[in-house]
């Protein structure tokens, strides 16, 4: 039997607040829609396991073992723990550790790390994977496969091919609340360089058109 549970935190910086995303120097100058963190919570065969994602640009390995380490009351297995970002290019910078290679050259891009933030945020990551636990429900799950055309383009050639498919998990609990996941490859920044809000930008406008209880986006390889 497989149970799952579902949590969100809100991690939306407080101002003034550098971005991250374009090369150059951004400071946010409001709040569009809050950045979260989400996560989808499993049980299975007495295993326990844990998909994690956030509204920031990226994430790296440190960041994912300093949640680990503020989990205290679970039994959750290093390699049963997958932390992704949205990548969205109006959060804040300093998310990741750019002092360190392969990060070291794009500080201009992610930012100089910002160790205060970094650690507030492996909390709220480590709270949403504690309440989501606490809340297991059994569930039903359906997935489905399909392709998004017109929506996204290669950015230096629009003529070129790109990756249209779409993977979406939909988790019906026995509490009637759904959860929805999405797979789908892109930069989902509809916004650009003069954006000076705060906002998880594309994925903030899926999750307001869908009627679910939360929605959660996983992205892919999209250099």
């Amino acid at each position: 039997m497989v149970t799952i549970g579902f949590d969100k935190q809100c991690i939306t910086p407080a101002l003034p607040a550098a971005l991250s995303g374009y090369a150059g120097k951004r400071i946010a100058t409001g709040i569009h829609d809050d950045l979260y963190t989400r996560c989808i919570a499993m049980k299975c065969n007495d295993e326990y396991y844990v998909l994690a994602q956030c509204d920031c640009i990226a994430v790296d390995e440190s960041l994912r073992l300093a949640v680990l380490e503020n989990l205290c009351e679970f039994p959750l297995k290093n390699e049963h723990f997958v932390l992704s970002a949205t990548h969205t290019h109006s959060g804040p910078a300093g998310t990741i550790d750019t002092t360190i290679q392969p990060f070291s050259s794009l500080q201009n891009v992610f930012g100089a790390p910002n160790p205060d933030y970094r650690k507030e945020l492996a909390k709220k990551i480590a709270l949403a994977i504690t309440n989501a636990f606490a809340d297991l429900k059994e569930c039903k799950l359906t997935v489905g496969r399909g392709s998004v055309e017109g929506v996204g383009s290669e950015r230096h050639d629009p003529g070129l091919p790109g990756d249209s498919s779409l993977f979406v998990l939909l988790f019906e609990r026995s509490d009637e609340k759904k959860v929805l996941l999405y797979n789908y490859a892109c930069h989902p920044t509809v916004l650009n360089p003069s954006n000076l809000l705060i906002t998880a930008d594309f994925p903030y406008a899926v999750e307001q058109a869908l009627p679910y209880d939360m929605t959660m986006f996983v992205n892919s390889k999209t250099g």
